[in-house]
């Protein structure tokens, strides 16, 4: 038997809504919308890298249980730094891209 999927109306009306919201949103002052993002972001690596070093304790009978354990101290070193100061990594990436489009323009 094959489970087929369809999205109700109801989420996709709603989804729809908060999309175009937070668009307009982002639109109207983009400097806040990215340093919310970036901020987001490092929030994102703070609980990712939470998750990742208590797996490794879970797990340390495993082979490579010191793998996660390192990477989730990189990941929650970075989320610390990008949380701590976001306007850095937000100019980061503008430079970032500003250097990639520029070199396009030349190629």
């Amino acid at each position: 038997m094959q489970v087929k999927y369809t999205p109700s109306n109801l989420a996709t009306g709603i989804f729809g809504v908060v999309a175009v919201v937070l668009g307009i949103l982002m639109l109207a002052n983009p400097g806040d919308a990215a340093m919310f993002i970036t901020s987001l972001v490092g929030w994102a690596l703070i609980v990712t890298a939470a998750v990742l070093i208590i797996n490794a304790f879970r797990y340390k009978e495993s082979l490579f249980s010191q793998v996660p354990f390192y990477i989730g101290l990189i990941c929650l070193i970075f989320g610390i730094v990008i949380v701590a100061q976001p306007q850095v990594f937000v100019i980061g990436i503008s430079i970032i891209i500003g250097i990639y489009v520029l070199i396009m323009g030349f190629a």
